[in-house]
Formats: C-alpha cells, sequence, structure tokens
C-alpha cells in the first residue's frame, strides 16, 4: 500500500508486479479518496483475489488504517526501510548476502523512533538492523522539515551541550531570534514534542541550515538539494572527523565531530560550497567504512543503496567510485523510485514471498 508521502500502490499477480502512478500525499482528502478509488479500479482490472495487503509500521499513516478495508485474507506490516531495500531487491533480482543501507528523511523504526539513516545486513529475505546514525532529539515533527534551523538546534544541543549550544545557537542564527531560539532549546532540554531521530535527511536539513544554504524550506527535500547545489565545482576540501562505535550489538555512527567541524568552519568564514562538498565527502566516508565493516563479518561482496537521499548524485558517484575500489558491487535503483515512490514494489515483493512460503 505504499507510505504517506510519494504514494503508490502495488499489486503482484502471477510473476508480475503492477506499480499504480505516482498518486501524491495523503495528507490531503482529495488525494486519499483518489488513492482508494484508484485502488479499487487496479484490483478490479486485474481482476485479483488478494492474499494478502501489506502495509507501513506507522500507525498514523492512512494507508495502515485503509488496510483494514481491503478485502485480503490477511494484513502484512513491514518497517519502511526495510520495504526500500526489499523494492530494491524485487527490482534486481538480487538474493544473497549483503549490506542493505536506507537513507531518507522519515520512516517509523521498529522501536518507535524516527529512522533513517540505516544500514542493513541481508542474507536472502532475511534483513536485520546492523547500523544506524546516533540518534538525536527531533523537535517539532513536521515544523522541523519546514525550518531545518530547528533540527540544527538539536544537534548543537547534543555535541556542545546545553550552555554551549545555546551560545552557538545564538551566534549562528541571529536571524531566529533569542526567543524563538531558546523556546525551541528548552524544549528540547525538557524533551517537550521531541521524538529520537536516526535521520540522514534531517542531519543534511542540520547542515544545510548551519551552512546558511537554507533555514526555512518550502518544500520537502530543499534544504538538501540546496545544499549539495551549493558545491558546484568546488574540488575535495578535507573532511570532517566522525566516530563508528559499537553499541547493544549493531554500530552507531557518532556525528558530533562532523557537526563540531561544520560549526568549525562557519565560524572562521569558510564559504558554504566548502561545507557542503566536505560534508558530502565526510557522509561517503561513513557509508563506506560501515559498510565495508559489516561486509567483513558477514563476507557480503554486493551494497544496496535505497532511499530518498541516494537522489543526490554528489554522494551516489562518491559511493560508486569508493565500492569500486574496494572491489564491492553497488546496486541502485533503475526503473522504480528510490525514494517513498517505491517502497510499495518492496511491500508487495516481501508479502508475496511470505505467501509463497519463501
Amino acid at each position: 500500500l505504499g507510505g504517506e508521502l510519494k504514494s503508490t500502490f502495488c499489486i503482484v499477480k502471477g510473476n508480475f508486479a503492477y506499480l499504480s502512478q505516482h498518486l501524491g500525499d495523503l495528507d490531503q482528502a482529495l488525494v486519499r479518496d483518489f488513492y482508494a478509488e484508484t485502488f479499487d479500479f487496479f484490483r478490479k482490472f486485474l481482476d485479483v483475489t488478494l492474499a494478502a495487503v501489506c502495509r507501513d509500521l506507522h500507525p498514523g499513516y492512512f494507508t495502515t488504517a485503509f488496510a483494514e478495508t481491503v478485502p485480503a485474507d490477511r494484513i502484512v506490516s513491514l518497517q519502511h526501510h526495510k520495504a526500500h531495500l526489499y523494492a530494491l531487491m524485487a527490482e534486481s533480482g538480487f538474493s544473497g548476502k549483503g549490506v542493505g543501507v536506507s537513507f531518507d528523511g522519515t520512516g517509523y523504526g521498529e522501536d518507535g523512533a524516527v529512522w533513517g539513516g540505516e544500514f542493513f545486513a541481508i542474507d536472502g529475505m532475511e534483513m536485520r538492523r546492523a547500523a544506524s546514525l546516533d540518534y538525536f532529539p527531533l523537535q517539532g515533527g513536521d515544523a522541523a522539515v519546514r525550518e531545518p534551523w530547528r533540527t540544527a538546534l538539536s544537534l548543537l544541543h547534543e555535541t556542545f551541550g546545553p550552555n554551549e549550544g545555546r551560545e552557538q545557537a545564538l551566534a549562528l542564527f541571529p536571524d531566529i531570534g533569542e526567543s524563538r531560539t531558546g523556546i525551541v532549546l528548552d524544549a528540547i532540554a525538557k524533551g517537550i514534542n521531541v521524538i529520537p531521530s536516526s535521520s540522514c535527511g534531517r542531519l543534511f536539513d542540520a547542515v544545510s541550515a548551519l551552512a546558511g544554504a537554507c533555514r526555512r524550506a518550502s518544500f520537502e527535500g530543499q534544504a538538501p538539494m540546496l545544499l549539495e547545489g551549493a558545491i558546484g565545482k568546488t574540488k575535495s576540501a578535507g573532511t570532517y572527523g566522525y566516530r563508528i562505535e559499537s553499541r547493544d550489538g549493531r554500530l552507531a555512527v557518532d556525528w558530533r565531530e562532523l557537526v563540531a567541524g561544520v560549526v568549525g568552519d562557519v565560524l572562521e568564514g569558510r564559504s558554504v560550497p566548502v561545507i557542503a562538498r566536505r560534508f558530502h565527502d565526510t557522509l561517503a566516508d561513513i557509508v563506506l567504512d560501515v559498510c565495508g565493516t559489516l561486509a567483513e563479518g558477514t563476507g557480503a561482496r554486493h551494497v544496496l543503496l535505497s532511499g530518498g537521499v541516494f537522489q543526490n548524485l554528489t554522494l551516489l558517484r562518491a559511493l560508486l567510485a569508493g565500492f569500486r575500489k574496494r572491489k564491492m558491487k553497488v546496486l541502485t535503483h533503475r526503473q522504480v523510485p528510490a525514494n517513498d515512490g517505491g517502497i510499495s514494489l518492496g511491500q508487495a515483493y516481501y508479502a508475496a514471498d511470505l505467501i509463497a512460503g519463501g
């Protein structure tokens, strides 16, 4: 049934997967009605009796509730970022051992947090969350997407602590105003309207705001797009620090040195293109390092890249070159979108495998 943004659905019949057209974001009643009408049309046109319907884990999605209305023998739920990778597996025909990287803005995690910077160990149809970006407090929900400076304040608070973080915030965001900055920082410190997040998309937002590329966004993805666009023809300018630690049986990427490095560059007056270049190169190094470590532990030689972040060509090109040097084969999307428009295929693939008993 897809997700909430860039929604599509997918029906599997025989050896074919039929994806709907792009239906849009399901936050408006008219779009939800059109989704239901289109789904009913496809189901009748394909003349199917559904053995199963697969939905996202998010309890607030329209598609989660819609699954209850679908005439199917069984309802299956699948985590958002796993669905991204199953879509790529369905598209590419991959089976075996691999490392899956699922980077995007938002996805409801199996622990109730907002995921979005995830690494999975893949073995056939088995998928285990093996690493992620460290959690940070995402304050304000959807407001954080429209106002990337909010996420930047969260990262400042986590990196420098409440006192120095407040000083840095006032120095870096004088245009936001001391009052608004203080209210958001107080909410972060007290855990008001805060949810933990490992989202790579929100990390892009924060760096874009810190660097001065985009502090207020008028559409989803604008801050990361402007950060990538700022690079232009800027050559490699070094990278920021980061740490990879083992915690509770999986790897965690500590981004605090990265954030401190960005802040240092801003305060020293480095240009937005240089900061953007350094951030992209650092993120590429993080992915290469984590995937290399996971591959060594599992014997995998394939890396699967899915999620909206991999629409970023600067990052994707750096990873293709990096994995080529490490003699690892990279799989990327070619037929369905890397973003949420493709997850319905992954959901259908997963459910079909369950129904077929593997």
